[in-house]
């Protein structure tokens, strides 16, 4: 369905490039991505984990552990160097 809607969409250098880690790495390839703190377009890979049918239970598992590990170590980094982060952003 998504492949007819939006023909255009599996030749994209994303797509290609999450088809390539899914098939690689599995789970673990969805884990990576959300630990990266880096604006990453995410979605082809979630798209490409949904036709790849990998199991719903390890997708959540590396979704929420890769975000559980960006976020903790986002809120270490702001708490302990608050004068160096509130610099950072009242810079621009």
């Amino acid at each position: 369905m998504l492949a007819e809607r939006y023909p255009e969409l599996a030749g994209t250098r994303a797509w290609l490039q999450a088809s390539d880690w899914i098939s690689r790495y599995g789970p673990l390839a969805l884990f990576g991505l959300m630990a990266l703190p880096l604006p990453i377009p995410k979605l082809p890979m979630l798209a490409v984990a949904g036709l790849y049918r990998l199991p719903i239970q390890e997708v959540v598992i590396a979704i929420w552990s890769g975000k559980i590990i960006k976020y903790t170590l986002y809120a270490y980094v702001v708490t302990r160097f608050p004068r160096t982060i509130h610099r950072i952003v009242h810079a621009t």
